[in-house]
């Protein structure tokens, strides 16, 4: 038997920087579906990217209390943009996060690429579980000779997490939002390859926002 966890939480700190990067408001925010450990972990990987490129940005999170209720999470992302916050975190339901931030012009990030067309001027960022993709290297792998069994945590440096920018964004969006994404592009590279490598850590800390 060999379990597969996915570090999301990996994506989320490069999604803070990004959001750092980007945010004119000095405020972002972030979504949560539940207060549960492994979208806390998101929230506090997000929240130290966010915190690598700007030292001062404020966080702010809201818990839908579900992960299907659009209608709620749409409400829960208005309050938070009401309150400053200019981009948006979605690790909820997407579709209300998505139609929030398009009603209140913030931007946002998440990990649906087949709702980016919702909103690609806005969508300035896709953090990714890449689960096909996974799924089909560990039954190849399972099928070698040497193959065992036990726990693998994936996550940048195999590919099965990670960040990109949609080109549909690159060419709906404001071509100075364009070019602050363009501008931080380097920096989550390298950030990237760190993690991903094992060079620099993401802590996995569990505690509600």
């Amino acid at each position: 038997l060999r379990t597969v966890s996915y570090n999301y939480y990996h994506a989320a700190y490069l999604s803070g920087m990004q959001a750092a990067a980007v945010s004119n408001t000095g405020t972002i925010g972030f979504e949560a579906g539940l207060y549960i450990p492994g979208i806390n972990a998101d929230y506090w990987a997000y929240k130290a990217g966010a915190e690598s490129i700007n030292p001062d940005i404020k966080v702010l999170a809201g818990e839908v209390g579900s992960f299907s209720d659009d209608v709620k999470a749409k409400e829960v992302v208005s309050a938070i943009i009401a309150q400053g916050a200019d981009v948006i975190f979605a690790d909820g339901p997407n579709v209300g996060a998505i139609d929030a931030a398009k009603e209140k012009g913030a931007f946002v990030q998440h990990g649906t690429p087949g709702l980016i067309a919702r909103a690609p001027e806005l969508t300035i960022g896709v953090p990714l579980v890449s689960f096909g993709e996974s799924t089909f290297d560990e039954v190849a792998a399972a099928c070698a000779a040497e193959w065992t069994g036990g726990h693998v945590a994936s996550g940048l440096g195999d590919g099965a997490i990670g960040f990109y920018v949609d080109q549909a964004f690159l060419d709906a969006a404001d071509p100075a939002v364009v070019e602050k994404v363009n501008a931080i592009l380097p920096q989550l590279e390298d950030a990237k390859a760190k993690i991903g490598s094992g060079e620099m850590t993401v802590e996995f800390k569990t505690d509600n926002p």
